[in-house]
């Protein structure tokens, strides 16, 4: 946690009070980058019902990873990496 902490420019006991552990922590990633992925998906769904769209932009979310959205935490604020 200390190292994530660092990673993203807060102290230990900032990043634990809003995650008690890492796996709290991993669940919000994890939720984060679903509910990101799925978004990014019904919105290439709307723009293209052959389903082209939606094949483009999952290739792009997997082979992109920069392109990522970094997940916001709890508070609202995005993270800096």
């Amino acid at each position: 946690m200390a190292e994530i902490a660092t990673a993203v420019g807060i102290s230990s006991a900032a990043l634990y009070r809003h995650f008690h552990n890492k796996q709290e922590l991993l669940g919000h990633c994890l939720m984060s980058g679903t509910d990101a992925t799925v978004s990014r998906l019904e919105a290439a769904a709307v723009q293209d019902a052959s389903g082209h769209r939606v094949f483009e932009e999952l290739v792009a979310i997997e082979t992109c990873p920069t392109r990522r959205r970094v997940p916001t935490s709890p508070t609202g604020s995005e993270p800096t990496l």
